[in-house]
């Protein structure tokens, strides 16, 4: 059963904050100085087994102009410093361009309504 368009934002959110933890951690437990910059890292959506992304992420609710079927898509660089603003950001532009990019239209006003979730934000 394909994602919905608010489920993918949030596991998008859950990963990149959960990633994020883990590479401070990594640093505070090895005791790197300060200020300790870790090098930015990359990551992307890849849907495995062969199936295009459009086929698990579910964009019905959405008209789109073109028919193409990406198979993955790369989030830009992104920091263990980041802040959960920054990473919320980051994920709502990355998914514009996702959007965009699978020529879907009208989108828009779902995605500035999204809600993180508060569960998964910094303490």
């Amino acid at each position: 059963m394909p994602l919905a368009f608010d489920d993918l934002y949030c596991a998008l959110f859950a990963h990149v904050t959960a990633i994020r933890d883990v590479c401070g951690a990594v640093a505070e437990a090895l005791g790197a100085a300060e200020p300790a910059i870790s090098t930015p890292w990359r990551a992307w959506l890849q849907s495995g087994d062969g199936f295009a992304v459009t086929q698990v992420v579910n964009l019905d609710p959405y008209l789109r102009d073109s028919s193409s079927h990406s198979v993955e898509a790369v989030l830009p660089q992104m920091s263990s410093e980041a802040s959960d603003d920054d990473l919320d950001e980051m994920i709502r532009d990355w998914l514009t361009v996702f959007m965009l990019d699978l020529g879907v239209r009208d989108f828009e006003d779902d995605l500035a309504g999204f809600t993180r979730p508060e569960e998964l934000l910094r303490r």
